[in-house]
């Protein structure tokens, strides 16, 4: 809406200036008051765009919103030290970047940040270069990759057969092949490279450029076409597949909990937690529309059904009954007559 406004500000003022009555003296918008709004814009747009990319999905990935953080912490110090915009609003860069910060430093818990800035295609070491990270920062966050890569996801290459393991053809004594023994002596040469080779430290030299609308890559699909082509990457492919399928947030977590919490009312205290993980998770279904609409009325139709035929039932045994005393009955009389 402020955005709308100063876009159509010259109309604004005119309405305003041209319709004294409408809007009184002391609420009514002035030209300089033009500069206001663009400084409110500078600090208002970018944690709306961040909040739209936190909430543009039901589920938001780690990938999606790695490097927020950054982004708002460098435009917010470009307006702090910008000579040019006034005090008022150097202090309220000021204040929002502290806000910010705060919350950054709270990804120094969870190695899962650090994990995914690394392994995104597009970030690497690149990224911690550019945003300035201290050395003691980056020799952490490597050591995070390093430790969960080796501890769950390295996958060491397949030896190849040792001479011993060779068939023996009783020709021990036969001359050997210089050209066989030119082949295994580039085989040895190469598997001792392959050996030297650290996928880690492979991975973070290089980086993926940006695509042609300088925007970076889905790290998850990224990483899973990647796989589907054969490029393990001696399990680091793994490791970043489990990474960037990590959600961003704990909203979804969260709302399940006080979804529950809110089922416990005080007349309802004493309720098991097995019935109320059922209650909860039969109210979810119907959130996400799992369940069809016309269920309840189907089910109300099939008990009215299954009553109906009870009662069908009852009054065919009846019958049956009847019948057969009245059989009785007749055969009873006939005997009488005969007598």
């Amino acid at each position: 809406m402020i955005a709308r406004g100063v876009d159509l500000w010259k109309a604004v003022i005119s309405f305003t200036e041209n319709n004294p009555g409408i809007v009184d003296e002391k609420h009514r918008l002035r030209r300089t008051d033009k500069a206001t709004f663009e400084n409110l814009l500078a600090i208002l747009t970018p944690l709306a765009k961040t909040t739209a990319k936190f909430s543009f999905k039901v589920r938001p990935m780690i990938g999606e919103v790695v490097g927020m953080f950054e982004r708002l912490d460098t435009i917010f110090s470009n307006i702090e030290t910008d000579p040019r915009r006034p005090a008022a609003w150097r202090e309220a860069a000021e204040r929002g970047r502290k806000v910010v910060s705060k919350y950054y430093g709270l990804s120094e818990q969870t190695e899962v940040y650090s994990l995914a800035v690394l392994l995104h295609p597009n970030y690497r070491m690149d990224f911690l270069e550019a945003m300035k990270w201290q050395e003691d920062w980056k020799e952490t966050a490597v050591d995070i990759l390093r430790s969960n890569y080796e501890a769950f996801y390295k996958v060491v290459p397949l030896e190849s057969q040792d001479d011993q393991d060779t068939p023996d053809n009783g020709k021990e004594d036969a001359e050997e092949d210089p050209v066989i023994a030119a082949m295994m002596k580039r085989s040895i040469a190469r598997r001792a490279e392959a050996k030297a080779v650290d996928p880690i430290e492979e991975w973070l030299a290089d980086v993926t450029p940006l695509s042609k609308k300088k925007e970076t890559v889905d790290p998850l699909a990224w990483w899973w076409k990647g796989k589907q082509r054969g490029n393990e990457r001696m399990g680091l492919a793994d490791m970043a597949l489990d990474v960037f399928s990590c959600p961003a947030t704990s909203v979804d977590v969260e709302r399940l909990f006080s979804r529950a919490g809110r089922n416990v009312t005080p007349l309802r205290h004493s309720m098991r937690a097995l019935k109320l993980a059922k209650a909860v998770a039969v109210g979810q279904w119907f959130l996400d529309d799992w369940v069809p609409s016309d269920l309840l009325t189907n089910l109300l139709q099939r008990e009215r059904d299954l009553k109906e035929a009870v009662r069908n039932e009852k009054k065919r045994k009846r019958r049956l009954m009847a019948d057969k005393a009245r059989k009785k009955q007749k055969t009873a009389l006939a005997e009488d007559e005969e007598k």
